[in-house]
């Protein structure tokens, strides 16, 4: 069994904690005021007294707005609030209920006059969704701003180019970046129309849509494997679309695929993708397609991490080995956790001592691990290093550094009261 004030201090590691930063003015106290004496600071200097400022006209703004979003405002009787701060907002309701109907120059005449304002950034969002819904090209790009980061919009913006003959290098430039910037995931339905012009103008390789389907298959998103087979070459496009297949669900059809980089990254990500799912049988296979298709180290840990993350998270009894089994090169920060977690779940304190001295340095020097690795070291009986952890971590204002403090019974480290 694990010992209770361990057990409870590793449940820390499954929530965040609010730390105290020594930038804060006003820092906020634990939950539960420590018992122990805290390192003194000297007293804040009073000022003077600030009384709240309260706006008597805050509460009717509020009713305001609601009213303008349910399309009975009224303007007459409320006409006192125009010149107030948040009134741009009341005209922002009534204008975005109203999308569809207000005029190109109504919906420019209040970009220009709230320029520069958040409440302009965000109307123009809405009117460019619906000037592209009704396919006003030029009220689009009228109204457009290089700003708006939303992918869709973005395609729009290109589309509305396109039906004005206004393509040049930049918009090439710009379709581009979008087709390659997508990281494997599925584009709006927008895009299609403008990644068939960039074809038809030879802005879309072979080499650019293979790349695109291998971080699909990174991502695990076999209907954008799919999507983009379907333009290949039909040679290429019958083994492109047995790839997005095996990331579906593995088959044996893959052992005789051609031994090359690509088939062993659609496999490794298959083989990953059901490590997730079904640990086991992900494990069972692994051994077939790695010889078949000669896998090297980094694609069999890929599978293996996934094999691991996932019987460690669901607390399998397997979790010890397949942690062992993952290569070294394909550990990250996520997995020396788990691996942490699953040794110290089957209170086996050497192994989540060496899961911990095996971080990176700057995963290790979190104070959460130096005040674990002293705790594991002072259960294994090395009463050196623990002290040494523990006072590593005693130096930072934060959960585990309290906790050090309390190992070590020295003052708790905080930050003034008062920068």
């Amino acid at each position: 069994m694990v010992p209770r004030p361990l057990y409870l201090a590793f449940a820390a590691l499954a929530t965040t904690f609010a730390t105290v930063a020594c930038a804060q003015s006003n820092p906020v106290p634990p939950a539960e005021p420590p018992t122990r004496t805290a390192t003194p600071v000297a007293p804040p200097v009073a000022g003077p007294a600030v009384a709240p400022v309260v706006d008597p006209r805050l509460e009717r703004i509020g009713a305001a707005i609601e009213a303008a979003e349910r399309g009975s405002f009224d303007a007459a009787r409320d006409g006192d609030l125009t010149d107030h701060p948040l009134y741009r907002w009341v005209e922002y309701a009534g204008l975005r209920r109203d999308i569809d109907l207000i005029t190109a120059d109504r919906a420019m005449e209040f970009l220009q006059r709230y320029r520069g304002d958040a409440v302009a950034d965000t109307f123009r969002e809405v009117w460019l969704a619906a000037a592209a819904r009704r396919d006003d090209d030029a009220a689009f790009l009228a109204a457009w701003s290089d700003q708006v980061d939303s992918t869709k919009l973005r395609c729009a913006k290109l589309g509305a180019q396109l039906a004005l003959g206004r393509t040049d290098t930049q918009w090439t430039t710009d379709a581009q970046a979008i087709w390659n910037g997508s990281k494997g995931q599925s584009l709006p339905d927008d895009c299609d129309p403008v990644f068939a012009a960039l074809a038809e103008r030879g802005g879309l390789t072979g080499a650019m849509r293979w790349q695109r389907f291998d971080e699909a298959a990174a991502a695990w998103q076999p209907g954008v494997m799919r999507a983009i087979a379907r333009d290949l070459p039909e040679a290429e496009r019958v083994l492109a679309e047995d790839y997005a297949a095996f990331i579906d669900a593995p088959h044996t059809r893959a052992l005789q695929w051609p031994k090359t980089e690509r088939s062993r990254w659609v496999a490794s990500h298959g083989l990953a993708r059901l490590g997730k799912a079904d640990p086991d049988r992900a494990e069972a296979l692994l051994p077939q397609y790695a010889s078949a298709l000669q896998f090297t180290e980094a694609d069999r840990g890929r599978a293996l991490y996934m094999v691991a993350l996932w019987t460690a998270a669901s607390l399998l009894p397997e979790s010890g080995r397949r942690l062992a089994a993952v290569p070294a090169a394909s550990y990250d920060e996520r997995l020396h956790e788990w691996q942490v977690r699953a040794a110290i779940a089957r209170s086996d304190w050497p192994a989540a001592l060496n899961a911990i001295r095996r971080m990176g340095d700057e995963q290790r020097n979190d104070s959460k691990y130096q005040y674990f690795e002293g705790r594991l070291a002072e259960l294994t009986g090395d009463r050196a290093s623990a002290r040494a952890r523990y006072a590593a971590a005693a130096d930072q204002p934060e959960f585990h550094g309290f906790l050090a403090a309390d190992r070590l019974d020295q003052p708790y480290a905080l930050c003034p009261a008062q920068v």
